[in-house]
C-alpha cells in the first residue's frame, strides 16, 4: 500500500473532521478545518465503499500561483474557509486578500446514467489591481497493475510521461487489480481553458516540486527509498494576467466508470429514454440476435484468456473489462424499459 506511514498519520483526522455526501453509488468526505477532499465509489448499494485517491487528505490539493508565490490555500491562515453544500455536492471557498478561490466538486450522470466527479476550480481577482495566477491540481492515484500505473487510449504508461499543450489526450484510466478498482479522468472541455500541461509522475516528486516538474527521460514511478510504485497525476493552467474583477475557470471530471460528458441544452427538457430495441419485430429479433453473439464472442474470448493466465497482459484484461462495461450499460438501458 503506498505510503502506509501517511496513510496511519491521516486516519485520525479523516475520522474526526470530515463532512460527508452521497448520491447513488459516489460519495464525497471533506476535511472540514482544510478543505481536502475523498472520492468514494461502491459497486452496489450492498458492496463497500472504495477510495478513488489514496485515502488522504492531504495528499491530492489544489496549488495556486498568484504574483509568482505558490499557495496551497487549506494550509494558509491568511485564507478564510466556507463551504457551500447541496445534495449533488460541495463547494470548498477560499478567500484571502484579493483573492477567491472555489472549487466546487458535485456528483454528475451523463445521459446514459454513469455517474462521475465535475471537478471546478475558479479563480477570482477581487483586488485593485491585475494579478497573475495560476493553478496546479494534483490527484494521487492510488490504483496500479502490475507496471501499469495508466492507460491512454490502450497504451500502458509505465514511466514518468509529460503532455504539454495541445497534445493532451481528453482521457486516460488508472487501472487497479480489484473489482471496480478504476479512475476514468477527463480533462477535456468546451467551455473552459485546456490544460498547458499534464504530468504523469511520482508522487513524491511532484509534490517536492515548486511548481512544476520536468522529469528525466526513461524514469519511472519509484522515489527511492520511501516512495515506491507511487504514481501521481498533476494538471497545470500555467499563470496568466487576470484583470481587477475577472475570473478564470478550469474543469476536470472523473469517476469509476467510463462517463461521456455529453451536455444536453440548458432551455430543453429532458430527453425521453430512446428504446434500444427497435419497434419492428424482425429488427427487434435481429437486434437481439446481435446482443446474443456479443455476448457469445464475449464469453468465448474470457474463456480463452482463462486458459492461458499466464500469458495474459495488462492490456487484455482491460479489454474484457471494458467489454463487460457495454453489458453492464445495456443491462441499465433495459431496465430503464420496463
Amino acid at each position: 500500500m503506498k505510503r502506509c506511514y501517511l496513510m496511519i498519520l491521516f486516519v485520525l483526522p479523516v475520522v474526526l473532521h470530515a463532512l460527508t455526501l452521497e448520491k447513488g453509488n459516489l460519495k464525497i468526505a471533506v476535511d472540514d478545518e482544510t478543505g481536502g477532499y475523498l472520492c468514494y465509489s461502491r459497486l452496489s448499494d450492498d458492496s463497500p465503499w472504495y477510495p478513488l485517491l489514496v485515502e488522504s487528505f492531504t495528499s491530492s490539493y489544489t496549488q495556486m500561483r498568484i504574483n509568482g508565490q505558490d499557495i496551497i490555500p487549506g494550509d494558509r491562515e491568511d485564507f478564510s474557509l466556507r463551504f457551500d453544500s447541496s445534495d449533488e455536492g460541495i463547494a470548498l471557498i477560499y478567500e484571502g486578500d484579493g483573492v477567491l478561490f472555489t472549487e466546487k466538486v458535485v456528483m454528475e450522470q451523463d445521459l446514459r446514467g454513469t455517474a462521475y466527479f465535475d471537478i471546478s476550480l475558479t479563480l477570482e481577482n477581487r483586488g485593485h489591481d491585475s494579478l497573475e495566477g495560476g493553478i496546479k491540481k494534483v490527484l494521487d492515484t492510488t490504483f496500479v497493475r502490475g507496471d501499469t500505473h495508466f492507460l491512454i487510449q490502450g497504451k500502458s504508461v509505465e514511466e514518468e510521461t509529460v503532455f504539454e499543450k495541445g497534445q493532451i489526450p481528453s482521457s486516460l484510466l488508472s487501472p487497479g487489480t480489484q473489482p471496480g478498482e478504476r479512475l476514468y479522468i477527463k480533462t477535456s472541455f468546451e467551455k473552459t481553458p485546456e490544460p498547458d500541461r499534464l504530468l504523469l509522475v511520482n508522487w513524491n516528486r511532484l509534490d517536492r516540486s515548486s511548481w512544476d516538474y520536468r522529469p528525466s527521460p526513461g524514469t519511472n514511478f519509484n522515489a527511492l527509498p520511501f516512495s515506491i510504485n507511487d504514481s501521481a497525476l498533476g494538471v497545470i493552467w500555467q499563470p496568466v494576467i487576470i484583470k481587477s474583477g475577472e475570473s478564470l475557470q478550469f474543469h476536470l471530471a472523473m469517476g469509476p466508470r467510463d462517463f461521456s460528458l455529453e451536455e444536453k441544452e440548458a432551455d430543453q427538457p429532458e430527453p425521453a429514454v430512446v428504446p434500444v430495441i427497435p419497434s419492428d419485430p424482425a429488427l427487434a429479433r435481429l437486434h437481439l440476435e446481435e446482443q446474443l453473439d456479443y455476448i457469445e464472442i464475449f464469453l468465448r474470448d474470457l474463456e480463452n484468456r482463462i486458459d492461458g493466465i499466464d500469458d495474459v497482459s495488462n492490456e487484455n484484461l482491460l479489454s474484457l473489462e471494458e467489454r463487460l462495461d457495454v453489458l453492464e450499460q445495456n443491462r441499465r438501458d433495459y431496465e430503464r424499459l420496463r
